[in-house]
């Protein structure tokens, strides 16, 4: 494990009132590209790098049956965990739920969330994407492109709990919004994430 996880999950082992944590660790790249119909206007690339840290316990107060409670802190990787926990914890206190416990390990489909195009240059397969929808759009000539903006990201996660769940996820998501002229026959409405495939 990372060393930032493996510093939150010790802290969280130790905290023997808990009724059950998890940790996820979730790293981001991210890249996007705006154009108007001439040019490229401006690339920007992103990154985050983050422990979410959840914890589960004991309702405060009495009552019949003991209730429970879950609450969530976020840090960055690298970030002293501790105050976060203490957090989380406090804020777990003052809710009250039936009592249940976190999802033990279980196996799980195999589904290819990632396209190795985008994980391998997120930068150069807008670029691509971009150079392609410029391509068809000039073989239309009703179709006049005014703008075009372009978002991908890629993730890495790794969850840990403390029923024994140790699993790690790739995900990739491009998404681009392409307004046109309002009196163009093919106008079209913002796009949401195109499939995790579609820059291959």
């Amino acid at each position: 494990m990372a060393e930032p996880l493996d510093r939150a999950v010790e802290e969280l082992t130790a905290r023997k009132e808990l009724l059950g944590w998890t940790v996820t660790h979730r790293r981001v790249r991210g890249e996007q590209l705006f154009a108007d119909r001439q040019r490229v206007e401006a690339r920007r690339s992103i990154e985050s790098d983050q422990l979410i840290l959840d914890a589960l316990c004991t309702s405060d107060g009495a009552s019949e049956p003991p209730g429970c409670g879950a609450a969530s802190a976020t840090v960055t990787a690298g970030e002293d965990p501790g105050p976060a926990i203490e957090f989380a914890i406090a804020a777990a206190r003052r809710t009250r739920n039936q009592p249940y416990s976190l999802p033990s390990p279980a196996p799980l489909p195999d589904v290819d969330l990632a396209d190795p195009v985008l994980q391998a240059d997120l930068s150069g397969a807008l670029r691509s994407l971009h150079e392609r929808l410029d391509a068809c759009a000039s073989r239309d000539p009703a179709a006049r492109l005014t703008l075009a903006e372009w978002f991908a990201e890629a993730e890495e996660t790794h969850l840990v709990n403390s029923q024994g769940i140790d699993a790690r996820q790739s995900r990739t998501e491009p998404c681009n919004q392409r307004p046109q002229q309002p009196d163009s026959p093919h106008r079209a409405s913002p796009a949401g994430p195109a499939p995790a495939r579609a820059a291959a």
